[in-house]
């Protein structure tokens, strides 16, 4: 999933309910969208967490048993299927109740899939962690926006490896990369919506920014189609079951929700941000101070409400009906933490999962960008 966390609490954190509450100093300026150049500064972790292992990762269940060190399983079962309250802090995945710890390693951005997660260091190298090892597999320097893409479920992760000008694709269920798309070399003076660029993943498709626009690849039969000619890497904000949300411009501002990459609805209000729930039944937009969420199909409102809450911002779907958000206690100040909630459209509520997790900018989600603060 595209999520563009940063750019959507960024641009309400001026008219949101929070009298000392400054989201422009806890979070990187919206319109830069430019990563800081290999900070080599490690994110501080946010809870107590124990020190576990070094050179292999540590998984943590509630009862305490943990995965012996160094052990490397023969097979990798898909034990990561299920979509629950997700997040990074430091060198620390925390997964529903588990923790996995890759130290000396710390998180820059993440993704799940079904046989475990991807992320990237502050080197902007690519490492697998599934709880009994850490391995690296590759390297990202993209400028900005997602650095990793995965779907709502199945094994397949993708990055654009700058240095080398291709676009990677890698199965984490068989464990080895399945493509490695090269791409033209760009302009020196390419702009920031010129550039190549991960998109999107859903299912067995990438989408991916090149220099004929947006693009889908199909991972199973290899091979590339134009989606939408010479747009550029703002157009598409997400896409799920094979349903797009993408920018747009005409009549006025919003996103239109639709597999058909030339269909004029329809459209729900809201700028270059969107996160579609698995089934592409919901869209969340920032029309407003906070997120809200849509009907897909005809526009409605559905937006559960979070009693206490100045701020909420979805950060993963669970399934096609519930969700995790980030929620900003009304009046807290920019020292104090969030509480990460869960929602349900059909109950049309939300209630806190996890309270006092950190600030923006200490914690990472699962939507692939980096979301510290600059």
């Amino acid at each position: 999933m595209s999520g563009l966390l940063k750019d959507v609490m960024n641009k309400r954190a001026e008219a949101a309910e929070r009298p000392h509450l400054d989201l422009d100093v806890i979070v990187a300026t919206g319109e830069k969208r430019i990563r800081r150049h290999r900070v080599a500064a490690a994110v501080a972790t946010t809870a107590a967490v124990a020190t576990i292992a070094v050179t292999a990762a540590t998984v943590v269940d509630t009862d305490q048993r943990s995965t012996p060190d160094g052990i490397q399983p023969a097979t990798y079962p898909a034990k990561f299927e299920q979509r629950t309250t997700t997040y990074s802090a430091g060198s620390v995945i925390h997964y529903g109740d588990q923790q996995i710890d890759v130290a000396p390693h710390s998180i820059m951005s993440f993704v799940q899939t079904d046989d475990g997660f991807v992320f990237t260091d502050s080197d902007g190298t690519v490492f697998t962690a599934d709880g009994s090892s850490v391995d690296e597999i590759g390297a990202t320097d993209q400028p900005y926006g997602v650095l990793l893409a995965a779907g709502d479920d199945g094994p397949y992760v993708t990055w654009m490896d700058t240095d080398a000008s291709a676009f990677e694709v890698y199965d984490m269920a068989a464990r080895r990369e399945v493509a490695s798309v090269q791409q033209p070399q760009q302009p020196t003076r390419a702009g920031e919506f010129e550039l190549l660029a991960v998109l999107a993943l859903d299912g067995s498709t990438a989408y991916w920014h090149t220099a004929d626009g947006v693009v889908s690849y199909d991972i199973e039969a290899g091979q590339s189609t134009v989606v939408k000619a010479g747009a550029n890497t703002l157009w598409l904000a997400d896409v799920a079951d094979g349903v797009l949300a993408r920018s747009a411009f005409l009549p006025g501002l919003g996103i239109t929700v639709s597999a058909d990459p030339d269909a004029k609805g329809p459209t729900v209000p809201g700028y270059n941000h969107a996160t579609l729930s698995p089934d592409a039944g919901y869209v969340a937009t920032d029309p407003q101070d906070s997120e809200q969420v849509f009907v897909a199909a005809n526009g409605r409102e559905v937006t559960p409400v979070a009693e206490g809450y100045s701020f909420t911002a979805v950060v993963q779907w669970i399934d096609n009906d519930s969700y995790v958000a980030l929620g900003i206690p009304r009046g807290n100040s920019e020292e104090e933490p969030f509480d990460l909630l869960i929602c349900s459209i059909s109950a049309g509520s939300c209630s806190p999962d996890r309270e006092s997790v950190g600030v923006p900018g200490k914690v990472q989600f699962p939507v692939g960008e980096d979301l510290r603060d600059s």
